[in-house]
This record gives C-alpha cells, sequence and structure tokens, in this order.
C-alpha cells in the first residue's frame, strides 16, 4: 500500500469514523526487525555508523542505483 494510500485511511478513520487507533504493519515489522538486531548484534540499532566510513577500504552497494 502507499504511502498517499495510507495517509487517506488514516484521515478517513480519523475524520469520518472518529478513531485515533489506527494499527499498522510498521510497529510489528520493525519489532522484529528490533528483536534480530539484539539477538545477532547485541543491541537493536543498525550494524554501522558514519564513524565506520573512515576506517573503511571498500564499499559494497546493493540496491542503489550508483549512477545517479
Amino acid at each position: 500500500m502507499s504511502i498517499e494510500a495510507q495517509y487517506l485511511i488514516n484521515k478517513l478513520a480519523k475524520g469520518f469514523v472518529g478513531t485515533n487507533n489506527i494499527e499498522s504493519n510498521s510497529r510489528l515489522c520493525m519489532a522484529s526487525a528490533g528483536s534480530g538486531y539484539k539477538l545477532s548484534l547485541g543491541a537493536d540499532g543498525p550494524s554501522g555508523s558514519y564513524k565506520d566510513f573512515d576506517h573503511s577500504d571498500v564499499f559494497f552497494v546493493i540496491g542503489a542505483n550508483i549512477g545517479q
């Protein structure tokens, strides 16, 4: 579902139905990602930081259009 469709559903639920209780997949999705980070890396955040760029010799980029 697109961001625009989610926004529209959110506005309809709040304005027409009159509820602020709207559930989405993002809460459950990010909970599993945080749990996976904690189990595999010991912390529930991303595994890298900007400081790591200074100490890197090679960058392996997937899923990006480097030409842009």
